[in-house]
């Protein structure tokens, strides 16, 4: 996993894996008041990375249920509003609940020890990789109006 702002970017930008860069690049390029909610490719339109451009109110904890991905790193960038994404490494005793691979790369999860809360503000993001289970849309501080940038970046990438 991967914390990180964009306030430090310009500074710091060489600590962070190509895929990581590009994904970056394209959203800070885009305009996202002109875009629909929606699937975005980003370069070649070959499914290797794309955008999932999202709009939504946060939920309490219990209303949703952890996740992972075996194929596809998500880079979560909140373009306004916050969040809480809980957090968890695999290996230390989750339940899984649904495994839809290789169909669709999500694992649901009924149970994950030990799993801690990141809130996420305007201009922050986070990188999880396949062994990070995660649980994104969380209330902060009460329901929020979130507008989400998640990137898919195939693992094949880095």
């Amino acid at each position: 996993m991967i914390f990180w702002d964009n306030k430090d970017f310009a500074s710091d930008r060489g600590q962070l894996p190509y895929p990581v860069l590009a994904a970056l690049n394209w959203i800070k390029e885009t305009d996202f008041s002109k875009l629909e909610p929606g699937r975005y490719p980003i370069g070649k339109d070959d499914g290797a990375m794309f955008c999932l451009y999202q709009q939504y109110d946060t939920v309490d904890v219990h209303e949703k249920r952890s996740e992972s991905h075996k194929e596809y790193i998500d880079l979560q960038y909140i373009i306004s509003g916050e969040e809480s994404i809980g957090f968890a490494r695999a290996g230390n005793g989750e339940v899984v609940d649904e495994d839809l691979t290789p169909d669709s790369d999500m694992v649901w999860y009924s149970s994950v020890p030990n799993g801690v809360l990141y809130p996420l503000k305007t201009g922050e993001f986070m990188v999880l990789f396949p062994n990070d289970i995660h649980r994104p849309g969380l209330n902060t501080n009460g329901v929020s109006s979130v507008t989400k940038a998640m990137v898919k970046i195939h693992k094949n990438l880095f």
